[in-house]
């Protein structure tokens, strides 16, 4: 039972990976790219796990755990990355830089 329920589940997080492939390359934006790269990394790992379920073996759980490593990794370089176009504007919003405002003043 548990065996039928793992290929469900398989057979799902494989359509989910080609949703995601789809969204990557048809983004219409850098965001959406981003997020679809993110999200194929965890149904990557989610697809690992289940392969490692289905074989009843151990050998794929240190290639997971890379895998997340790695999905972490390019998660927060990309972010950094896509970053300095997406930042809010630090101009002349900021409440310390009014006059009359000194660096030991509360404002």
């Amino acid at each position: 039972m548990l065996n039928l329920a793992a290929m469900v589940a398989l057979a799902m997080m494989v359509l989910a990976v080609l949703l995601a492939l789809w969204r990557l390359a048809a983004g219409p934006s850098l965001a959406d790219r981003l997020l679809a790269l993110d999200t194929l990394g965890i149904n990557a790992l989610a697809v690992v796990l289940l392969v490692d379920l289905v074989l009843d073996t151990e050998v794929f759980l240190e290639a997971a755990l890379l895998l997340a490593a790695l999905g972490l990794i390019t998660t927060l370089a990309l972010a950094l990355v896509g970053a300095p176009d997406q930042a809010p504007d630090k101009g002349d919003d900021s409440p310390l830089d009014s006059p009359g405002n000194s660096p030991g003043e509360a404002p």
